[in-house]
């Protein structure tokens, strides 16, 4: 779309919009970066069921980007990507080894 409207209005209840503003935020894309709003934006996407950031998700949570550190999280994220086979499934598979 044009205009200067507020593009973090289109995220919401979109996993696809939540999970593009994440990627955004983490390279400063247009916008300044900002780790705390890419991970607010990927778990908004995870839970809104963009598979894609099912992994994601989990490696902040992993790697303590932009939220706490969290394993049990992490776990619960990886394991979510696996079963349902979404981008990075067979990444999360080896990361749950780590667990």
């Amino acid at each position: 779309g044009s205009g200067s409207g507020d593009i973090t209005g289109t995220a919401k209840g979109d996993g696809s919009a939540a999970y593009l503003l994440s990627k955004m935020y983490a390279q400063g894309q247009g916008v300044s970066a900002n780790v705390r709003k890419a991970f607010s934006y990927m778990r908004q996407a995870a839970e809104l069921d963009c598979s894609d950031a099912y992994y994601e998700l989990a490696e902040m949570y992993r790697l303590g980007d932009g939220t706490e550190t969290n394993r049990a999280r992490a776990k619960t994220w990886y394991e979510k990507a696996v079963e349902t086979n979404a981008k990075n499934a067979s990444l999360a598979a080896e990361k749950l080894n780590l667990y």
